[in-house]
């Protein structure tokens, strides 16, 4: 699914609930965002061969002691992340995000990211409003 606002991005899935999840496109990348509790985690990767979905969670351990391919952590050391609150705390809406609500996520990362690479983009100014936290 192409977004309706910025068609640089396409969709391949959505998932929900627990976790919440969606992955896909951008220009010559992919993007994989997963949501649960109360947290959502945005990686945008540009490797050639290792999608954003097979890196994420690698944000979670600390790379220099993580058991894993060289390849695996170059393209993780190259991409782009964010982490981000949802709703209160132990509301567990990262679990339960609308559809609209990580289409919302994935464009304002994909904002983000474009202010901080200088990306040049006629639909909109650059820049974004880094971590967001959803009410």
């Amino acid at each position: 699914m192409i977004d309706p606002i910025n068609p640089d991005i396409e969709y391949e899935y959505f998932l929900a609930p627990s976790p919440s999840e969606t992955a896909g496109r951008y220009r010559r990348g992919t993007f994989y965002l997963y949501a649960r509790w109360d947290e959502w985690d945005f990686t945008l990767c540009f490797h050639p061969t290792i999608a954003a979905e097979d890196i994420g969670e690698l944000g979670d351990y600390d790379l220099d002691k993580v058991k894993d391919t060289p390849e695996r952590i170059a393209a993780f050391k190259e991409s782009f992340h964010r982490k981000g609150k949802v709703g209160k705390p132990n509301e567990y809406r990262g679990s339960y995000l609308s559809k609209e609500e990580k289409m919302s996520i994935v464009r304002n990362m994909i904002e983000e990211y474009e202010g901080f690479e200088g990306v040049k983009s006629d639909r909109r100014p650059a820049g974004g409003p880094g971590n967001q936290q959803l009410r």
